[in-house]
């Protein structure tokens, strides 16, 4: 588990880095909110599951991402841009069911979110928007391996939620306008993470390799 020192460091650091890019705006900086749900998927990845006195679990794990079920896969974001740039801080909000169990494992579910959170770097470049992100992953799992259930009241603020390791994205945007204040956004993203999840006595290493596509409404304060 996560010290409260470590969980005190990570907010501090994305507060500062926030922080920062309040502190440039100037008068013709332009700020953008966006909500954008959407549809997604995930490779298959290596998952290993380490439990005291217990051989090792170890398979190339296929998941769902159940994107229009509740909680819905979806994006929001705010930026900051200025002469075709910009930062941006995210949250991307990704379920992942392991389909593929083994007979060990009766459930292995992070389905209120397997939560990528990122500090992105923009570029706009012939009508499109580019962007770069780097972050770390907030998981939230409910599993129940070799018949333990994982007590989903632990964690942080003991609400089930682990931050470990870190996350990135690739993506491309379209923006089309609607209103001097409104637009539409089409998006296509491609995202990685790695999580180290707790299960009864161990824990699961989860790598993630993603893809999304979102369609979503921003607004525009200048």
């Amino acid at each position: 588990m996560i010290s409260k020192i470590k969980y005190k460091g990570l907010y501090a650091l994305f507060f500062f880095i926030l922080y920062g890019i309040c502190a440039k705006a100037q008068e013709k900086t332009s700020w953008q909110f966006e909500f954008l749900p959407g549809v997604s998927w995930a490779a298959p990845m290596p998952l290993k599951i380490v439990q005291e006195n217990q051989p090792n679990i170890q398979l190339l794990a296929f998941y769902d991402t159940y994107p229009l079920d509740l909680p819905i896969y979806y994006s929001y974001r705010l930026s900051r841009y200025k002469n075709n740039r910009g930062w941006e801080i995210e949250l991307n909000h990704l379920k992942l069911v392991l389909s593929n169990k083994p007979d060990e494992i009766q459930r292995f579910n992070i389905t209120h979110g397997y939560n990528l959170i990122w500090i992105n770097r923009t570029w706009n470049f012939e009508g499109f928007v580019f962007r770069a992100g780097v972050g770390t992953v907030a998981a939230h799992p409910e599993n129940t391996v070799r018949n333990k259930n994982l007590d989903e009241k632990q964690g942080l603020f003991n609400d089930g939620y682990y931050i470990s390791a870190i996350s990135a994205q690739l993506a491309m945007q379209k923006k089309f306008i609607l209103h001097k204040y409104f637009y539409l956004s089409l998006e296509a993203k491609i995202c990685g993470g790695y999580s180290k999840i707790p299960v009864v006595d161990g824990y699961a290493q989860v790598p993630a390799l993603t893809g999304g596509l979102h369609a979503g409404l921003g607004v525009k304060f200048n």
